[in-house]
């Protein structure tokens, strides 16, 4: 007979609890710990499918629901609330900390890869939109306003001077020759939706 995965979670479940009440023999209990990967605790157990999940999905969205019905989306944010409380062990640290790509804060996470953009495109103008479709020119622009009020971290300022042609503000000739270049763009676009 084949269980689906409800029934066998169900029934490690009822293991875990007949193990709290001492119901399980001792060959019961080398039997279950014999099993690769198994655990007493249910919540280190949910811990390892989800970091199982994580290594097959990084960076997945806030809900993100695995093929499997796990609520990975939910798992991650989880895990970065807990290593903000401190209550995430070292070891679950180092252990998320070893995949590429992890980042305890999303929003690092895609600012650092418009950032990445940004250094292989050089600095953009206006509505500039890369080949996946992220708003490059809209970004930059952002960033520029948020250093004009003075609300970007030294370490990001750093890192945005070393973009290609990188400026933080322009001069009025700049800001026309700006405008031209973004009008002939979107002309051009047009142009081409028609043909």
């Amino acid at each position: 007979m084949k269980l689906t995965e409800k029934q066998l979670f169900n029934w490690l479940s009822n293991r875990r609890s007949d193990y709290k009440k001492g119901l399980l023999s001792e060959t019961q209990i080398k039997a279950l710990e014999a099993i690769p990967g198994w655990t007493w605790s249910a919540y280190d157990m949910k811990w390892e499918r989800g970091y199982s999940h994580l290594k097959e999905n990084i960076n997945p969205s806030k809900n993100y629901v695995a093929k499997d019905g796990f609520k990975l989306g939910d798992w991650v944010a989880r895990q970065r609330r807990d290593y903000q409380l401190g209550t995430l062990t070292q070891e679950r640290i180092q252990r998320l900390e070893s995949l590429s790509n992890w980042e305890w804060t999303p929003d690092d996470a895609r600012w650092k890869e418009k950032w990445k953009l940004s250094l292989k495109s050089g600095m953009v103008f206006g509505s500039h939109v890369t080949k996946s479709g992220i708003k490059l020119g809209i970004w930059q622009a952002k960033q520029r306003i948020l250093y004009k009020r003075g609300d970007i971290p030294k370490d990001k300022i750093k890192l945005m001077r070393q973009i290609p042609n990188w400026k933080w503000s322009f001069t009025k000739k700049e800001r026309i020759h700006r405008a031209v270049i973004v009008i002939k763009a979107k002309a051009k676009a047009r142009k081409s939706k028609r043909v």
